[in-house]
């Protein structure tokens, strides 16, 4: 796709493009987290779920488990562990998520909507590039450039 971006579309097009695609990556790493850990609930937590991730609590699972079993009881250690490695999801946290993820869609489907026809789209192209979290990464996108350019000689 890269190379395709590259020969296809113009330098700011391309700048778009590659910010699309880190906002893909933030939002697609937070939803592979959540989507492939491990969760559980707690009655002192009401509005929210209890996540771990799942490696971490495969290991729990194979090295705590059996030295409890060994030895009839639990070790704090081994509690205090698994305590720290849980996360508390709230309701307010999975809304934010779900806004991202929306948002995101709506950022591709205007950029290709722009690419299929660059003129009657110029103006929701303008507006997706001036959107707070699209901006935000195309000024970080930029200032990565100006400091990979090499002066002139």
């Amino acid at each position: 796709m890269e190379a395709i971006a590259k020969t296809v579309l113009s330098d700011d097009e391309k700048l778009s493009f590659d910010a699309l695609l880190a906002i893909c990556a933030a939002i697609g790493k937070q939803r592979k987290d959540l989507a492939h850990g491990v969760f559980g609930i707690s009655t002192e937590i009401p509005d929210g779920v209890l996540w771990t991730e799942i490696g971490t609590h495969a290991n729990y699972i194979v090295r705590d488990i059996d030295r409890f079993i060994k030895t009839g009881g639990w070790m704090s250690e081994e509690d205090n562990n698994l305590r720290k490695s849980i996360f508390i999801y709230k309701t307010s946290d999975l809304n934010q998520l779900r806004s991202e993820i929306d948002q995101l869609h709506q950022f591709l489907f205007t950029f290709h909507k722009y690419l299929v026809d660059p003129v009657a789209s110029a103006a929701e192209y303008r507006q997706l590039c001036s959107e707070p979290r699209m901006a935000k990464e195309l000024e970080r996108l930029r200032d990565a450039q100006m400091r990979t350019q090499k002066p002139p000689l």
